[in-house]
């Protein structure tokens, strides 16, 4: 995801700040937190016997039983063991028989806000809309239901994805859409689709040569995608980045209402505890408006129902005005919120033809510029520009000197070396050795062993949206790149090999969460054709499951308390209905189940058994 264009039609959707603002002073919020365990109180203990993986050290080793006492591990071990740990102490005994305990997931890269309001928005996913053809009839669809003249604004068309691998160009807007304004957000957060009636309501014509006085051509600026014809020039509909806002900013403001983001938000985290997540992390807060997105996430964390462990990263572009001032030594505290990273993107999509890439992509990308292009570059105005990395140093160097981790964006391989380059000197000024490790997201395309190496010599972790093999991988070797770069994208072989911590995210709304799905890519390699993407850059089962464990929690410096079951550590974890390393490569999504998440000894009752 990226703070460009797909965050700006999301800004939009939150309206005017100032109405916002006063809205969330309006919302009252005196739901409790999540009660005791139903099982173990302060006093008992529950001794879980059967099979435990407990994956301490990041390796599987299992155990026949565990003790839990309020929110807390006592004892891992043998079953005399354990027994032994807790026979000062009154204790039930809960047998497990065919099930299995695991850590509870740790989501390391998500993005709950944009989340809760994407999923208010008219559904353009590849499930409904696998052709532009099908995405033209569920456009026509949503100006049936709206009056003329008023927004339809969508999310989640992907060329990539598509049958015909069609962009949502204004030919087919403009028709589906005539007399209505139209907007749709890419997936991957960095591409939107608008029809002339949208340019129009933002002030914008779409040749050089339109008679209205009232709109401008943006014929200099880059986001604004162009095309041909016998006419001359014109906008096709496609923009990108800070394109988007300018268009997002005319959108209307009645998905507003704070009550219906905050229940959003709420379902969303729900269901990312339905599918054993006992900890997520929010990788870019304040990305949206500033510390007013921080409030609404407060209160989605404000509920009866118990919720996942909440961390987070506060974007770089939003640093300023949610740390007004100096910047002091994290973490940022406001409410339930403990926050001590911050976030920079440093380029765009691969699949989205903008992450930036040393070498061009396949002749099928339909931009202008032909191995996408940094965010830090030296010239705004032209995407072709060579890096800034003066400007990129001197904002990590005062981060990092005042001990904050940081998380880079870096999905292409110019990205990939941007980072490294600017790295060691902005390392050098924190804390030696490091408070934190520091984080490279997504990793995803035309990545060197070089680079790993690198990335290896400097303590850095690397999390992986590993959808690009599971959802993207056929789309990457026909379509984005060619069979054999796409063959070595996430290329966790060789960084589990360098020693690098490695993990797996859904960068939701990307992707959905499914961290069981990320553990079953990672071992296989299938993309949804069935072909197997780099066979020798799978997994071991094990080193998948430290990847939605282990991995993550060290990522997130929460390893003292997460990411393992052992003494000492918080009772976060999960009961599936079976061993996961009696199933099939491939098949624990659909044959190991979640059947209990716990969170700090409290179970999520309407689970269901």
């Amino acid at each position: 995801m990226c703070g460009g264009a797909t965050n700006s039609i999301l800004r939009a959707l939150l309206g005017d700040p100032k109405e916002l603002e006063i809205s969330l002073q309006g919302l009252e919020s005196d739901e409790p937190q999540a009660g005791e365990s139903s099982e173990a109180g302060d006093a008992n203990a529950v001794i879980y016997r059967g099979t435990i993986i407990t994956m301490a050290s990041g390796q599987f080793n299992p155990a026949e039983a565990m003790a839990v006492q309020g929110d807390t591990v006592l004892a891992v071990g043998t079953y005399d063991q354990v027994q032994a740990a807790v026979s000062h102490l009154p204790y039930t005994k809960r047998d497990l028989g065919s099930k299995c305990i695991v850590p509870g997931f740790v989501e390391p890269h998500l993005h709950l806000l944009p989340t809760a309001l994407v999923s208010g928005l008219t559904d353009m996913y590849y499930e409904k809309a696998k052709s532009v053809s099908q995405a033209r009839d569920i456009i026509v669809a949503a100006v049936g239901e709206t009056t003329p003249g008023d927004w339809v604004v969508a999310f989640g068309y992907d060329p990539s994805l598509t049958d015909d691998h069609l962009a949502l160009t204004r030919d087919i807007t403009d028709a589906a859409a005539p007399n209505n304004p139209f907007l749709c957000g890419n997936p991957s957060g960095h591409i939107s689709y608008v029809n002339k009636a949208a340019f129009a309501a933002a002030g914008f014509a779409v040749r050089p040569n339109d008679p209205d006085p009232a709109l401008k051509y943006p014929g200099d600026d880059p986001y604004f995608i162009k095309a041909t014809d016998e006419e001359g020039e014109y906008l096709n509909g496609v923009v990108l980045e800070t394109a988007a806002n300018t268009l997002a900013s005319k959108l209307p403001s009645k998905y507003l209402d704070p009550k219906r983001i905050v229940r959003l938000g709420r379902q969303a985290l729900v269901s990312w505890a339905q599918v054993g997540c006992t900890t997520v992390f929010d990788a870019g807060l304040g990305v949206l408006n500033g510390s007013m997105d921080l409030q609404l996430v407060i209160r989605m964390l404000k509920s009866q129902t118990p919720l996942p462990r909440f961390q987070g990263a506060i974007a770089a572009q939003a640093l300023n005005k949610i740390v007004p001032g100096p910047l002091l030594e994290p973490p940022y505290v406001d409410g339930p919120l403990s926050l001590y990273t911050v976030k920079y993107w440093l380029d765009g999509s691969t699949q989205g033809f903008t992450a930036a890439l040393n070498e061009p992509y396949a002749d099928t990308n339909p931009f202008p510029f032909t191995s996408g292009f940094l965010d830090y570059r030296l010239d705004p105005d032209n995407l072709s520009s060579g890096p800034d990395d003066a400007t990129l140093l001197a904002q990590l160097k005062q981060t990092v000197a005042a001990g904050w981790q940081v998380m880079l964006h870096v999905n292409g391989s110019r990205a990939i070396d941007q980072a490294l380059r600017v790295l060691p000197e902005a390392l050098s000024q924190g804390p030696q050795p490091p408070s934190h490790m520091h984080r490279l997201e997504h990793f995803t395309a035309d990545v060197t062993a070089e680079q790993i190496a690198a990335t290896a010599k400097l303590g850095l972790g690397v999390s992986h949206l590993i959808a690009h093999v599971g959802t993207w991988g056929d789309a990457f070797g026909d379509y984005v790149l060619d069979k054999a770069r796409a063959a070595r994208i996430d290329p966790v072989a060789d960084e589990v090999a360098a020693g690098l911590t490695v993990s797996f995210h859904s960068d939701s709304f990307t992707s959905p969460v499914q961290p069981l799905r990320y553990v079953d890519t990672a071992v296989t390699r299938l993309t949804p054709s069935g072909n197997v993407l780099g066979p020798d850059l799978v997994v071991s089962l094990e080193q998948a499951f430290a990847g939605v464990t282990y991995s993550p929690a060290k990522q997130l410096g929460q390893l003292d308390r997460i990411g393992s079951l052992e003494a000492g550590k918080k009772a976060d974890f999960v009961v599936l209905s079976s061993d996961p390393r009696t199933v099939e490569p491939g098949h624990l999504h659909d044959q190991c189940k979640v059947v209990e998440t716990w969170i700090g000894g409290v179970l999520f009752e309407w689970l269901g058994a």
